[in-house]
């Protein structure tokens, strides 16, 4: 039977949330080990019960960011003898089913195509009535870290997370060196992972706008100015980014709080995006 790993990375987490992911993950006999790496400052202190044989809790006293977290626990499971590795945020519900479907999914993309590098669900928002395909696939070119599945050749070949990075764009990084590197990227439509995308949703002009905490839009600046430089980036995502650091502090200044905070932000994204390049 194959076995996979699991890296889920907290920051001040609701405790009893993660309980009850971790429960439904350590039940899954395909999964060899949970790895918990927790960014945050205080101790969680409740999380005894389930620290058993598959799950081990890593404490990095402050905020390294989630690519040095990931990176951390990815560096603990490249050891065993697993086909790759699960990774989750602390936002994410996942059911009972969710491993089991994606193992499923992993051989039959596998089964049809080559170099699979990642497979990933498709995410809903959390409370959305969205539905999707009850099957079928298809390719994309980048995808957020939670509830994807890596494959563990991917990193011994591609390298591991940027951890310059901090945050934001770190799993779309990833996944452009993971195609540049002439893996591919495939999306399941046949399972669903619930997940909480920012603070809240705004819409502008029909669109749906994710609000994330004031903190992000240094890193959102800082990283888009400096991937926009990078060849393996694609056009189409330049593009956007571009279109995106024009029309942000539009938003901010007319539709959202704390426009004092998130500007400032936004202010020193760009002067240190620029500085670094």
């Amino acid at each position: 039977m194959d076995k996979y790993s699991v890296v889920i990375v907290l920051f001040n987490p609701d405790s009893e949330f993660v309980q009850k992911n971790v429960n439904t993950l350590i039940n899954n006999k395909q999964i060899d080990r949970v790895l918990l790496i927790d960014n945050s400052k205080s101790n969680l202190g409740d999380f005894n019960d389930i620290l058993e044989c598959k799950v081990d809790y890593l404490k990095l006293d402050k905020n390294f960011g989630i690519a040095e977290a990931q990176n951390r626990g990815i560096a603990n499971l490249l050891k065993d003898d697993i086909n790759g590795i699960f990774f989750f945020d602390q936002d994410s519900l996942i059911s009972k089913d969710f491993i089991t479907k994606m193992i499923m999914s992993d051989n039959e993309i596998s089964s049809k195509q080559n170099n699979v590098g990642i497979i990933t669900p498709s995410i809903v928002e959390q409370y959305s009535t969205i539905e999707f395909e009850s099957t079928n696939y298809h390719r994309v070119n980048e995808t957020i870290s939670s509830g994807s599945l890596i494959k563990k050749d991917v990193f011994l070949k591609v390298g591991v997370m940027e951890e310059s990075l901090f945050i934001d764009y770190v799993d779309f990084e990833f996944c452009w060196r993971v195609t540049a590197n002439n893996y591919c990227i495939f999306k399941s439509n046949s399972v669903e992972l619930e997940h909480k995308v920012g603070q809240k949703i705004i819409s502008f002009f029909g669109k749906k706008i994710y609000v994330p905490a004031p903190f992000r839009y240094y890193y959102v600046y800082k990283n888009g100015i400096t991937l926009i430089e990078r060849n393996y980036v694609p056009n189409y995502w330049k593009k956007r980014e571009r279109i995106l650091q024009v029309l942000t502090p539009l938003i901010v200044i007319f539709l959202l709080d704390k426009k004092i905070e998130r500007l400032s932000y936004i202010w020193k994204g760009i002067t240190d995006g620029y500085k670094n390049k």
